[in-house]
């Protein structure tokens, strides 16, 4: 009888560490309030995943005005963004750890 309550007992703390452990992995969603300090606005942010699809950060038509600033939210991680101002001009931002910052402020770019 003590045999089959302390197997349950192990199989018991064995499913809760694997439950506890599987809700744990999944990445936290983050937010990050995006200043833009450019003289022009931010048209568009795009996030580049590790495959290298291009998935654009900001809904259709919301754009960032100059001194404006804008909470978007993310996944916790290390991601390449690039933003696109109103001049069509880009800023590439390579091993962007989103998890590190609060607030992230655009300042002026060199077109590519």
């Amino acid at each position: 009888m003590a045999t089959k309550s302390f197997a349950l007992l192990v199989l018991c703390l064995s499913l809760m560490a694997f439950t506890f452990t599987k809700q744990t992995t999944h990445p936290k969603l983050i937010k990050l309030q995006v200043v833009n300090k450019m003289q022009t606005s931010v048209k568009q942010i795009y996030l580049y995943d590790s495959e290298g699809n291009e998935i654009p950060v900001l809904s259709e038509g919301t754009v960032i005005e100059a001194g404006q600033s804008l909470e978007i939210s993310f996944q916790c991680g290390v991601y390449t963004l690039s933003v696109e101002n109103s001049k069509g001009q880009f800023c590439d931002y390579y091993n962007f750890d989103v998890c590190q910052k609060n607030t992230w402020e655009l300042t002026e770019c060199e077109e590519k």
